[in-house]
This record gives structure tokens, sequence and C-alpha cells, in this order.
């Protein structure tokens, strides 16, 4: 029989059964609910409404606190596991008060009807979390007065235990949901690859005359000292121009490039090298030809840039091993466009990116200001008197420079 679980909106109330349904606080969470959950059935599965009754008619004044705490003292010593008995001692629990095994440890009696006696002579004042709503079911047959306890109890254990399993059971599915063998984290954005590379000034040391050596001394000469620049990192990035590579796809992944290279002031050239067989300069305006990565990769091996980008879709690459060895240092990434692979960065082991869907989000909140204005070149003195002969440093900010190869 399917009980029905009602949810309390009411604050200070935990839990409570009428014995027709369990209601448990909307505040409950976890552990909490699962036990308070378990509490409740076992009354019902334990016929706490019929046998209550029952005694009842056989005893007179009858103390209702009492009683009810000999029911919980019932359940706390057929029903509650070692895990469930735990939930009810933790220093935080909205189930505080509750009945636990170690307060049952100390009776004597197994059942709620000679427990009721037990703690009625020892004067108990222990309280329970959540109470028990009796209704009137009317005058009782002889066979409902002669209840078994023991074979209650027996049915009310195997009830218990295929609540339980059933809860482990949705546990360990939830865990394995999360745990799938053939899980495929997401591919990282091109946004935070880019960052990677220059979301931090590299310094580079020169000699200039506009800071003069302080360690170098002579009368007639003036010798170059030390400065520190802020070293022009280059990105270049390929475009397929294949036969199976569109004008849309070129335009779709260009005009996101350059959303990227706004954030860091960078100038994009506009003298586009695209590449199908060959690398060439000027775009004929329809895609065409076979796709020569190995002429990519070569060119990238011999390119001085911080990051290569390369723009494709898949079609297929052969390996050149003594072109791998030459770019196992450098820094590349592939957009694939139209596919979710490329066998280009299988060949060669090149990390794949999504076209950072998460920054296009980012940059339609933000204005765009001064994309196009060259910021000046700005140098930084400072003179500083220590005792030991240093070089003052000297701070030049530049632009980034992003070379465009298509």
């Amino acid at each position: 029989m399917k009980i029905k679980e009602i949810k309390i909106k009411e604050k200070g109330i935990v839990a409570y059964t009428d014995f027709s349904a369990i209601y448990l606080s909307k505040f409950l969470r976890g552990d909490d609910y699962e036990v308070a959950r378990i509490h409740e059935l076992s009354h019902i599965w334990l016929q706490h409404q019929i046998r209550s009754e029952i005694f009842k008619e056989k005893n007179k004044n009858i103390n209702h606190e009492v009683l009810n705490i000999a029911l919980d003292c019932e359940i706390a010593i057929h029903i509650y596991t070692d895990e469930e008995d735990a939930v009810i001692n933790k220093p935080r629990t909205m189930l505080v008060g509750g009945i636990d095994k170690k307060f049952t440890a100390k009776l004597k009696s197994k059942h709620a009807e000679e427990i009721y006696f037990e703690l009625l002579k020892n004067k108990t004042n222990a309280k329970n979390f959540d109470k028990h709503i009796f209704k009137d079911n009317g005058k009782r047959g002889k066979s409902e007065k002669k209840k078994n306890i023991k074979d209650i109890i027996s049915k009310a254990k195997q009830e218990a235990k295929k609540e339980n399993d059933k809860l482990k059971k949705q546990k360990t599915e939830k865990i394995l949901k999360k745990q799938i063998s053939d899980f495929k984290p997401p591919k990282p954005s091109l946004s935070s690859e880019i960052d990677s590379v220059f979301g931090r000034n590299k310094i580079r040391r020169e000699r200039s005359y506009r800071r003069p050596s302080r360690t170098e001394h002579n009368n007639d000469l003036i010798y170059k000292g030390m400065i520190s620049k802020k070293k022009i990192p280059k990105l270049t990035v390929y475009v397929d121009r294949s036969g199976s590579f569109c004008s849309d796809k070129t335009v779709q992944s260009t005009s996101n490039l350059k959303k990227i290279i706004q954030k860091y002031r960078g100038k994009i050239k506009q003298d586009a090298i695209y590449f199908n067989n060959v690398l060439f300069s000027i775009d004929t305006g329809v895609g065409s030809g076979g796709t020569n990565y190995n002429a990519v990769i070569r060119h990238i091996a011999d390119n001085n840039s911080e990051l290569s980008v390369i723009i494709t879709d898949n079609d297929g690459a052969k390996r050149e091993d003594n072109v791998a060895k030459k770019i196992e240092l450098k820094k590349i990434i592939i957009i694939p466009i139209g596919c979710a692979r490329t066998d280009l960065s299988q060949k060669y082991n090149i990390k794949e990116v999504t076209i950072w869907s998460n920054f296009q989000k980012e940059t339609e909140t933000e204005t765009d200001t001064d994309t196009e204005t060259d910021t000046e070149d700005t140098d930084t003195d400072t003179d500083t008197d220590t005792e030991t002969d240093t070089e003052d440093t000297d701070t030049d900010t530049e632009d980034t420079e992003i070379i465009l190869i298509i």
C-alpha cells in the first residue's frame, strides 16, 4: 500500500502522522529528511494507531505523552539502523530530542505496551520530535483486538529494509550518473586559451641609453643601462580556404575572433594569406582545391608566434614526424568548424577549442570603447637610492601586435 507524503509549510513542526498519511516539514534536508520519513512510516507499519486504541480500552487513565514516547522507543529498538541513530545524535539536526538507541538500551521491555509501564514507573521526562494524531475508527472486531505484536514488528522490519534498500539504490544510481565511463569533458573555450597566453604581460630586458648604466663608470663615456619593456606577443591565425570551407564559415570564425582580440587592444592586419593546397595571400572569393595541412604546420614550425590558431573543418591529414617534433613546444589550438573533431588534431595531438559562446554573452553587455585607438608608449622612470649598485627598470607599455595569416 502506497502511503501519501505531504509537505508541512508551518515552521516549528518537524513531522507527524495521522496513520493514513505522513507529514514532513519542507525544511527537512538530506539525512534528517530520510530518518524523519522512516520514523513516520514505521508508526504505520507497526500499526501503532490500532494497538494504542486497544491498549487504551484495556487500561484506564492513560498518559498520552508517555504512550507516545513508548511508541517511539519501539521504533528505535526494532527499526533504526546505526546510521539513522547517528543522524538523531548529530550536533545540529532538526530531529533534536528524538529517542535513540542509547535511551532504549536502559529498557528491559521491547514492545510499546510493556515499555509504557516501565517509563511510567521510572517517571521519564523524555521528549520526541514528532506527534501522533489518532483517529476514531469505531468499534473493532475480535480479530483486531488479538494482534500478534511479534508478527507486526517482523513485517515492519521487512518494510523498513525494503525502503532503505530502495533509498541506497537511488543514491548509487545518482552517483553513477556522475561517473559515466564515456563522459567527455567539454572543450576549453578559445577565450580562455588566448587569456592563458596574452593574459599576463611578458617582460623583456634590453640595453638602452634612456637609462645610463650606474655600474659602469667612465668620465668620457656613457654606457647603456638595462630597461624592461613589455614583450609584444604575436597571434597567428590560419583559416581554411579549401573547397569544403565555404565563405560563410570564414565569416563566422574570423568575426568572433576579432571580438576576443578587442579586449587586448590588438591590431589585426588585413594582409590575409589563405590556404588550401598551398599558402596564398590573395583571396579568390571561392573555395577550391584540397587542404595541405602540412604546409601550415611547417609554417608554424618556422614562425615565432606565441600562439597559432587554425580554423578549419575536418579534412584528412597526414602526419610528418620530423615536422611534428619541431612544433612540440609551440602553442597551437584548432577551432573545428562544422565538425566535432578534426583529423589534424588527432594526428598531431593539438588541442581543440569551442568558439567561446560564453564570451559572446559577456560582450553583449559590454560597451566597446577605443577599439581602434593606439595607446602611446609610456616610460616609467623610478629613481631609487640604494646602497648596492642596481640598474633601474624602465617599463614601456606597448600594444599587443597580432598578425592575422588567413
